[in-house]
Order: C-alpha cells, then sequence, then structure tokens
C-alpha cells in the first residue's frame, strides 16, 4: 500500500487480544497506535499464546512469523542458571534461529525500519546491520536490565544470588550501554528509565513515551464513595518471580495486621499462572482469593477500595499501578511498585516496610475520603496514560505525525494480566 511504513519486529510476543502479562499488553497497545499508517511483520518465539496471536487476523497490518527456539536440555538448564549473569541468554534458541531464518532476512530487507522489543532482544542489532546497513532501528526498553539485576541483588536472602546478582549487574551495566547505543532511538516508558540510560552512557537518541493503559469502562468507573466493602486487589502475572513472592510476602506478613484492624477486608490475587506456594500460603487464610487467570479485571477494580503493589524487586514502570490509578483505585504500594510514575503525593500511602504497607492499607479502609484523592490522581493520569498522547508520539517517533502529514520522525524533543 503506498506510502505506508514497512515494519519488521523482533519481539517476545506478538500483538494478542487475550495477552495476560504486562509486556504483551504494551506490544498489543503499541501495535494498534501504529496500525494506520505502519504495516508490520512479527517475528516471535513459538508459544501458545503467540500462536494465537498468529491466528488472530484483528487487523490486515500486522502478520506474525513464529521463530523455534528448542533448546538442548543441558544448554537450557545453563541458561537458566546463569540467567542473572548473562540474562542476555534467555531467548538464546530465539537469536539462533532467528539469524538463519531466509523470511526473517528478507523481512528486514524491504523493511523502512527493525523494531526490537526488550533489551534482551537487542543482541540481535548486529545482525540486522549486516543484513541491511542502512535500515532505521528503533528498540523498546520495557525496563533497565540492570536495575532490574540490582533488585535482585539487594532483596535476595541468598547470600549466594546476592554476590551473583551484584558480579552481573557490574558485567551487564557495559553490555547494556553497548547493547542500546547500537539503536538508532531508544524509546523507554518513563522519564526514570531515560534517566538510568543516560547514567549508563547511552548515546543513542532516547524517547520517553508513556504507556496506554486506558481499557474500556475506565472513563465512567468507581467514583468517589461508590465502592461498598473493603475489597483490596493486588493484580499480576504470578508467572513472574516478583509478583509471586510479592503475593506471598503480603498474604504471610502484611494481611494479618490488616484483617486485625478490619476482620471484614478482603484480598483478591487476581492474575494468570499463581503458583503452589501462593496457594498454599491462601488456603487456610478465608479473607484471602486467588482468582487464576479471569476474564475481565474490571468488576475487581470497580469493586475494589485499595490496590496494593508490594513489590521488592522487578524493574520499570509497573503497569499494574498505572491502571488502579486510571481505574480511580487509591493505591498502597512500595517505592518499586510506584517507581518511574509521580511523586508520593500521587498514591495513598507508599513504604517499604511491611508495617508501613499494613499501616496503609487500613488507613485506606477507613478513610471515606480516599475514593475522592484517587478521583483526581485518575484525571491527572488519564492526560498521561492513555490512547492519545501515546499514539501521537509512537507517530511521530516512526516517521508520521498526524496520518497524512510529514513530521520530523524520532528528532523531536519530547524528553520523553500487569507487569
Amino acid at each position: 500500500m503506498s506510502g505506508r511504513i514497512a515494519v519488521t519486529s523482533l519481539s517476545h510476543a506478538a500483538p494478542f487480544r487475550h495477552v495476560a502479562h504486562a509486556g504483551g499488553q504494551y506490544v498489543l497497545a503499541h501495535a494498534r497506535a501504529l496500525a494506520s499508517a505502519v504495516d508490520t511483520v512479527y517475528f516471535v518465539p513459538e508459544s501458545a499464546d503467540n500462536a494465537a496471536a498468529q491466528a488472530d487476523t484483528w487487523s490486515d497490518s500486522v502478520s506474525v512469523e513464529l521463530v523455534s527456539t528448542r533448546l538442548g536440555r543441558i544448554e537450557g538448564l545453563v541458561q537458566r542458571a546463569l540467567f542473572l549473569l548473562d540474562p542476555y541468554r534467555w531467548n538464546a534458541g530465539y537469536t539462533r534461529a532467528a539469524v538463519r531464518n531466509p523470511d526473517l532476512v528478507a523481512s528486514i530487507r524491504r523493511s523502512d525500519i527493525v523494531e526490537v522489543q526488550w533489551v534482551e532482544y537487542f543482541r540481535l542489532v548486529g545482525f540486522v546491520r549486516r543484513v541491511a546497513p542502512n535500515v532505521r532501528v528503533i528498540g523498546v526498553v520495557h525496563d533497565v536490565v540492570c536495575e532490574r539485576i540490582h533488585r535482585h541483588a539487594i532483596n535476595s536472602p541468598s547470600r549466594l544470588v546476592r554476590w551473583t546478582a551484584g558480579v552481573g549487574r557490574a558485567v551487564n551495566r557495559f553490555r547494556e550501554r553497548r547493547l542500546i547505543s547500537a539503536l538508532d532511538t531508544a524509546i523507554v516508558l518513563s522519564d526514570k528509565d531515560a534517566g538510568l540510560l543516560a547514567d549508563l552512557g547511552v548515546t543513542c537518541h532516547v524517547d520517553v513515551v508513556w504507556p496506554n493503559l486506558e481499557e474500556p469502562g475506565m472513563s465512567d468507573a468507581v467514583g468517589p464513595n461508590s465502592v461498598d466493602g473493603k475489597s483490596v486487589i493486588f493484580v499480576g502475572a504470578f508467572r513472574r518471580p516478583e509478583n509471586e513472592t510479592a503475593a506471598v510476602h503480603l498474604i504471610e506478613r502484611i494481611w494479618p495486621a490488616v484483617v486485625a484492624a478490619h476482620p471484614d477486608a478482603t484480598l483478591h490475587l487476581v492474575g494468570s499462572n499463581p503458583s503452589t506456594r501462593m496457594l498454599a500460603a491462601a488456603e487456610n487464610v478465608a479473607s484471602v482469593h486467588v482468582t487464576g487467570f479471569v476474564d475481565s479485571i474490571e468488576p475487581f477494580y470497580r469493586g475494589a477500595r485499595c490496590a496494593v503493589v508490594p513489590l521488592r524487586t522487578g524493574a520499570g514502570v509497573k503497569f499494574k499501578t498505572l491502571s488502579a490509578m486510571l481505574w480511580g483505585v487509591p493505591v498502597v504500594a512500595t517505592h518499586v511498585g510506584t517507581e518511574g510514575i509521580g511523586e508520593d503525593s500521587l498514591f495513598y500511602a507508599v513504604s517499604d516496610t511491611d508495617a508501613g504497607l499494613a499501616d496503609g492499607l487500613v488507613q485506606c479502609l477507613n478513610d471515606d475520603q480516599a475514593m475522592v484523592a484517587a478521583d483526581r490522581t485518575r484525571t491527572w493520569a488519564r492526560a498521561r496514560y492513555t490512547c492519545e498522547p501515546f499514539a501521537e508520539r509512537l507517530r511521530k517517533i516512526y516517521g508520521r505525525g498526524p496520518f497524512g502529514m510529514d513530521s520530523t520522525g524520532g528528532d523531536d524533543d519530547n524528553g520523553a494480566q500487569r507487569k
């Protein structure tokens, strides 16, 4: 189609309408924002979600090709064992197959832009440059790997893990700087991550694009003082270790103090792949409900008096925090849970101690004005984390402003279930 931009995307996830993790939700929003001017071919690892995305014909502008990720048993064990020292190995099977894939090579050569999602996939940028030296390469930094490893180093109870993570962070600072600097443009999802890349010494152009977390129903959700009951929610893809560990800790160390003050309070852990450890921790606690995957999170947000984000590890903007804000639900969180979003005053309570989080939840359940403040915060969040500002920014970066008009592309100066 004349005038359209051809993109090849190297990604962990294809855009899929029923994806249950934050990274995949970002990819879907990203694809939708560009669909009216960009034709994208996604080359993604074989997985159930990606196979379903291949069959999901929601847009003629998107197509999906599956890439084998098979590793030998020993190689797979080594990859998992060395993850903190060499996180770029976790997609080794994909990388090996991708560089031998003639369809991928042909697609790169036809493209105006090659897009790479996730820093761990940036090791393929050198291959892209060899195939098509003049193609523009844009990378999406979902989170900064060194920051994620640093959180492991300071939070793990294991001395060996802390030591390994500390060494891994030192080693990977240089590698991450080199990989990101090889791009033409790096997209980050917060000003904080832009600052982290500056601290690393990254030399490519960096654009901040606030993610789009808008969902149907948000604009008329909840409203001040409209929620009865004392429901607290923690939303996450519990296959991710940082979410699973936080959920167990919440049940065992924080929630008992909340129930002591509010015997009628309930805690809903909402999201896919709850672990056996989570289920065991919740089994004999009548006030705790583990839902597993749900078709819609909307009823849980509409019925919640508070959302808790008790994360101690992980990096990047937490979509679960932004979603709660956009639904008009007060947030009690750690600083990891609120990072990259704004000042502590935007949230009902921010604390990095168990007692502080429990106290914040107790007060929020007592506070008739909590929903009023959350409604004001929702107005602030809607100006940033919704479809219109997100799509406008992405279109400029990819070479088009309002459709049908030229733009300055990526050289303009704007500094800038859930993760």
